[in-house]
């Protein structure tokens, strides 16, 4: 009775922790878990239903509701809250992950599952594993479950976990993720990039018209005005990267990246150079709609968002790259 009882312990904070860990990664990078989430439905697209398709436009609110479901359900289990039906919904939730996988896996479509976000890439077979493992542990713990009274202490932890999981989720949207795990994160030297280390369709190749220009991007010093959805950006926003660009020092080049074929008149306002990216890689290097990348020498100094402009200006200034 007392191995039982152990071996129940352990395995509720194996999966509760698995869970919470799995949760909190997508909450630090939504928009990089909304991009996982559109790969999976384009290729159920493809092989199911055109059906799936419909879901596209709400790619990162699938993603924020996911993973705030992933990271109370572990705190739940954690802390013994509704124990009985919190392992219904992990029970449900994993044999759901383990289909997808298996699906993913046997149709070699997806090379990383994005279970645990880019801090850990998965291939789907050892997903595959993982929710198999996670299944039949909690098998076992619906199995034995007698569910315990709660206490007024664990609805507050389960309160405490949903409401700090809304809020993550819109920091992070509204400015960057905490913990970057992406080759782009401030402190890395672009020029020593490995073409192994970056996904195939983010490889680091930038280009002014037809003509590839990534080298001169990663020499001297680059202010990198990065533009995914020019929606994004009002005109009074332009008003104030003017006068900041107007500002720069001399040997501080600006420069607009955006995808093909977009931001041209955000390119004329500004009066830049426009090269242009693939799409992958600008939401790999920047996790916004819009923000301002520090380039010195290929080395990534500082990264900021559309809502961190004035702290943007504020770098620039200690770092001597403004006008007095």
């Amino acid at each position: 009775m007392w191995i039982s009882k152990s071996i129940n312990l352990w395995a509720s904070l194996f999966v509760g922790i698995t869970f919470l860990c799995s949760g909190t990664i997508k909450l630090n990078d939504p928009r990089g878990f909304a991009d996982k989430i559109e790969e999976y439905l384009y290729l159920l697209a493809s092989q199911l239903t055109a059906h799936i398709r419909l879901l596209l436009p709400y790619t990162l609110v699938l993603a924020v509701c996911m993973a705030t479901l992933e990271t109370v359900l572990g705190v739940a289990l954690l802390v013994h809250w509704q124990r009985f039906w919190v392992l219904q919904a992990l029970l449900l939730l994993t044999l759901f992950f383990t289909c997808l996988t298996l699906y993913t896996a046997t149709s070699k479509r997806i090379a990383s599952c994005g279970c645990f976000g880019d801090a850990l890439a998965l291939t789907p077979w050892q997903s595959f594993t993982k929710s198999v493992v996670l299944l039949l542990l909690i098998g076992g713990l619906c199995w034995q479950e007698k569910d315990p009274p709660n206490s007024l202490n664990s609805y507050y932890w389960v309160a405490a976990a949903l409401i700090g999981s809304v809020g993550l989720s819109r920091h992070i949207l509204r400015h960057l993720p905490l913990w970057d795990f992406l080759p782009y994160k401030v402190g890395s030297d672009l020029t020593k990039q490995h073409p192994d280390e970056i996904a195939l369709s983010a490889n680091l190749c930038v280009w002014k018209g037809d003509q590839e220009v990534t080298q001169a991007l990663l020499s001297g010093n680059k202010l990198v005005l990065i533009i995914q959805h020019p929606a994004s950006i009002t005109a009074s926003t332009l008003q104030k990267l003017y006068v900041l660009i107007r500002r720069l020092q001399e040997d501080v080049k600006p420069i607009l990246i955006t995808p093909m074929g977009q931001c041209q008149e955000a390119a004329l306002i500004l009066a830049l150079p426009r090269y242009t990216a693939h799409p992958r890689l600008l939401r790999d290097m920047l996790r916004a709609p819009w923000g301002l990348l520090l380039l010195q020498g290929g080395v990534v100094r500082y990264k900021y968002s559309m809502n961190d402009l004035s702290q943007a200006q504020k770098s620039l200034r200690q770092h001597g790259w403004l006008k007095k």
